[in-house]
């Protein structure tokens, strides 16, 4: 009976993390749309070309 509950225990802790992980990336798509509509879009509109290679860089690593 002990063995069953520990197991239990473990899935959920399996669950939990799943969920966390799942809304820190809803949140770093969201965190990522918001820079590129203000931030990225004004850099490319003034000429900062190199603010392209920062965009490509970061959704390398997010995408890892």
């Amino acid at each position: 009976m002990f063995k069953d509950i520990k197991g239990a225990s473990e899935q959920i802790k399996v669950i939990q993390v799943s969920a966390i992980n799942s809304a820190l990336n809803s949140f770093s798509k969201e965190l990522l749309a918001s820079h590129m509509k203000s931030c990225v879009v004004n850099d490319i509109r003034a000429g900062k070309d190199e603010v392209i290679d920062e965009l490509v860089t970061t959704l390398q690593k997010i995408m890892k």
